[in-house]
């Protein structure tokens, strides 16, 4: 017997979102064999779709983040004697 999606996140204080950033998935495919492996019966695509997007977008502005962070630093004016 499977567990309901919606049960499973609530139980184990989940998110979609985390379950795709920890577990690497690219597609709904591999999101079903993860759930499948623990049992859970995998939520519509539609859910994942809209996980899946928001990942990739947290992914892409934390890339730019980084980057700026990279660029931005400042060499220290303070003298050393």
């Amino acid at each position: 017997m499977k567990l309901d999606y919606e049960y499973f996140l609530m139980r184990r204080n989940l998110t979609t979102e985390s379950i795709i950033r920890n577990n690497n998935v690219d597609s709904y495919a591999g999101f079903c064999s993860v759930l499948l492996e623990l049992r859970v019966r995998p939520p519509t695509e539609d859910i994942f779709n809209l996980a899946f997007s928001a990942v990739k977008i947290n992914e892409k502005n934390n890339g730019e983040r980084e980057k700026q962070k990279l660029c931005g630093k400042k060499n220290s004016t303070r003298k050393t004697t």
